[in-house]
């Protein structure tokens, strides 16, 4: 975090440049109401010092104003615009060095990719414009790079030439024992949204009959529980060596041994779990394989893991053509990858939810004494975000939001719901602090979402990207109206003045227009808004008919063929 004159690294980046420091000042506006406003802040990484490879590329930093909060910080190369970067992110480094506790949330961050720039060993300028509430842009210092060429290394195929076509499981075992075996692989047994569809599309398994379930996961965690209750035996797999092909493949080798002649068909439950593709590969076995990110693999092995082997990667690509068939949550996930160029036989089966159940609960349940229950004092009106607490989820985009808006006198109250990364939920709790922002919440995991749904009167999606959040879905049927950023497939089911409102991501200032329009609107708009969003996610979300199709899927596939609505997008 220095100027150019520094040269000492740190850990937390470079260190902080002071105040007086020219580095240090942004670039002045034209507007003379604003001359004296100066944006402090740097690109960290990378820093200039090293020549970048032509391909996936991440851009950290931090951006600050005390009298008007950052609204967007926006990427350029040589005038080729790079993106929009996720703000909000902890950086307590600044902060004790600015001495200003607001400062912690500065950080920002944007992943790209520098694979279609024609020049190639050039230098070039790396900018970061910097928008704040007040309306005044910035500039940071820039940044100059030296752009490599990248020669990829041929990695040879993980084992068959891909295949496009179907076929049953060996020998015919599954028409003689009259099951299907399945072979699950999980990212993890936590509660995160793919874990809980899994256990969901698991129970369901079981009570229709007809499959054997097994699941192979990381380690242990809570759903280990509810799977075993459900009928499904559970093994313990080492975490995939994301960072290491030669580990990767033994990795795999070993699972495909230890799981011959016991499955019929092996199904991949995440992005991540491309390597279920290559043990299916291995066993000669059909294979299914669920994404439901809207990113590419290297992007989300970051997030979880870290490092990505080229190599890991290319097995990654290789799994798009070789499984039997990838489906997809959303046409956003879709539509990432065919623009990573990848070909397959592909099918888009959407998010299901509850409808049934929803309208029971609220039919049973009194909302006022629900709300009473979880301590909605009367005549606040409640905004729930649900979401594991870390930034690519914009929990700190809208309670910055939030913090412009004096919400006690707006009577605006705030939960911000799941498992919480702790330097980040605590950054958020520390500003709610100084904000004496008493009606945000932060509040650990919930099973059971449904009282939240039912006290609600606004559910919120502040992430930078998502596929089809099911949180949202599972608001929407209890006729909740939904405030949410336009990525992925939200823009399809959230439609601004009939089911809720949207805003642009990682985007304070539109986050906040939305926020003003919610506070203002009526009770009866309200209701009207959510009455909509409850018909408009029965339609195509009820998770009846999705499971029932993704049975039908699993079953058909097995015995290598495939349902009559594989050739729609559903």
């Amino acid at each position: 975090m220095t100027g150019e004159a520094q040269e000492e690294p740190e850990t937390a980046g470079r260190e902080p440049a002071g105040p007086a420091d020219e580095a240090m000042t942004g670039g002045r506006s034209a507007c003379p109401d604003d001359e004296l406003v100066e944006v402090q802040g740097f690109i960290d990484e990378p820093d200039g010092r090293h020549p970048v490879a032509r391909g996936p590329l991440v851009i950290r930093g931090w951006a600050y104003e005390a009298s008007s909060a950052v609204s967007t910080v926006d990427l350029s190369l040589d005038g080729r615009r790079l993106g929009r970067a996720g703000i909000g992110r902890p950086r307590p480094d600044v902060a004790a060095y600015l001495g200003d506790g607001d400062a912690e949330l500065s950080g920002f961050e944007l992943t790209t990719d520098l694979s279609g720039l024609d020049a190639v060993g050039a230098t070039a300028l790396l900018r970061t414009h910097v928008t704040l509430l007040s309306g005044a842009r910035r500039q940071l210092p820039p940044v100059a790079l030296m752009i490599e060429g990248q020669k990829p290394a041929h990695i040879p195929p993980a084992a068959e030439p891909s295949r496009r076509t179907l076929r049953p499981s060996p020998t015919g075992r599954w028409s003689r024992r009259g099951s299907v075996r399945v072979l699950w692989f999980a990212r993890s047994l936590d509660r995160g949204g793919s874990q809980l569809r899994l256990c969901e599309l698991i129970n369901y398994l079981s009570n229709t009959g007809g499959f054997e379930s097994t699941v192979a996961a990381p380690g242990d965690g809570p759903l280990r529980r509810a799977l075993e209750a459900s009928g499904a035996a559970v093994r313990a797999v080492p975490s995939p060596s994301m960072a290491d092909l030669e580990a990767y493949d033994a990795e795999v080798a070993e699972m495909a041994s230890s799981a011959a002649d016991s499955f019929d068909i092996v199904v991949g439950t995440t992005l991540t779990c491309f390597r279920a593709i290559e043990v299916a590969e291995r066993l000669g076995l059909p294979s299914v394989w669920r994404i439901g990110e809207a990113e590419r693999v290297r992007t989300v092995v970051r997030w979880l893991y870290g490092d990505l082997d080229p190599g890991v990667e290319e097995r990654s690509e290789q799994a798009f053509t070789a499984a039997s068939v990838v489906l997809f949550n959303s046409y956003a996930s879709l539509r990432t990858c065919r623009r990573a160029g990848f070909e397959g036989c592909w099918a888009v089966l959407r998010t299901g939810v509850d409808i049934t159940g929803a309208r029971a609960y609220l039919a049973a349940n009194d909302r006022d004494a629900t709300r009473r229950a979880l301590g909605v004092a009367p005549g606040q009106r409640l905004l729930v975000l649900a979401a594991t607490i870390w930034p690519v989820k914009g929990q700190a985009l809208l309670v910055s939001a939030l913090g412009q808006l004096e919400v006690g006198g707006r009577g605006l109250a705030c939960a911000l719901v799941g498992h919480a990364h702790p330097d980040y939920a605590g950054a958020i709790s520390r500003f709610v602090d100084r904000h004496s922002l008493e009606t945000v919440k932060i509040l650990p995991f919930c099973e059971d979402m449904r009282p939240w749904w039912c006290a609600a009167d606004v559910a919120v999606c502040a992430s930078e990207t998502e596929s089809l959040p099911s949180s949202i879905l599972e608001a929407m049927s209890f006729g909740v109206p939904v405030l949410a950023s336009r990525v992925g497939d939200l823009p399809s089911i959230v439609q601004p003045g009939v089911t809720g409102w949207l805003c642009d991501p990682a985007d304070v200032a539109s986050m906040l227009a939305c926020l003003e329009e919610v506070s203002s609107a009526s009770d009866s708009d309200l209701r009207a808004l959510g009455g909509s969003a409850a018909r408009r996610v029965a339609e195509d979300h009820d998770s009846a008919d999705v499971l029932g199709r993704t049975a039908e899927l699993i079953a058909l596939v097995a015995r290598g063929s495939q349902p009559g609505w594989l050739g729609v997008q559903v």
